[in-house]
């Protein structure tokens, strides 16, 4: 099924049917197999980020949400952030109910209780969902200013020693829930991701 969706991606002229061919058949199975070369050849890795692209596009309405969330470009070779593993997750962008913010461009000025600020202009949100990196154990909580019901942030209530209650939640900051966060044991193993 999938080498029939390569016409969709026009990738015919690359000389996948060569049998010779030191490129790689644009596939999750060969994405997922170092000795399919789509991790060391570049040509390769090209042709699985062009497939992924060209079959992404189909699944966005907007030609802004494509060039935010599937660039014609690739930002780094394809595989070197771990794929997304999804059912309908680029479709949910469509929603009417939804709005995808470029912070590179509109960078968050302010949160309240009820939301954000961006571009002067307060967004209300039920959940703000923050994503910041893998700097690992607290790094990833205490790289940014965390209130607690005591206005003392996250940082200095952990800068003797960090305290959590099941690794979930944290003495102080009654709003703030964590998913595989500080003392938590699955944090050495493999999430759901």
């Amino acid at each position: 099924m999938l080498e029939t969706r390569l016409e969709v991606a026009s990738m015919t002229s690359l000389a996948i049917n060569d049998p010779h061919s030191t490129l790689v058949k644009p596939n999750v199975n060969n994405y997922c197999s170092v000795r399919g070369g789509a991790i060391s050849n570049l040509q390769s890795n090209r042709m699985v980020y062009d497939f992924w692209w060209a079959n992404t596009l189909t699944r966005l309405h907007e030609p802004k949400l494509a060039q935010m969330l599937a660039p014609k470009e690739p930002p780094h070779s394809f595989g070197a952030k771990r794929p997304s593993l999804e059912q309908k997750y680029y479709e949910v962008f469509n929603q009417k109910n939804l709005e995808l913010v470029d912070i590179n461009e509109s960078p968050i000025e302010t949160a309240t209780k009820t939301g954000i600020s961006i571009d002067s202009r307060h967004i209300d949100l039920d959940i703000l969902v923050i994503a910041t990196g893998y700097d690992t154990i607290t790094g990833e909580l205490t790289s940014f200013e965390i209130n607690g019901s005591t206005d003392q942030t996250l940082a200095k209530a952990w800068s003797t020693r960090v305290s959590t209650h099941l690794g979930v939640g944290v003495p102080g900051f009654p709003s703030l829930f964590m998913i595989y966060g500080a003392l938590q044991r699955q944090r050495c193993h493999e999430g759901i991701t």
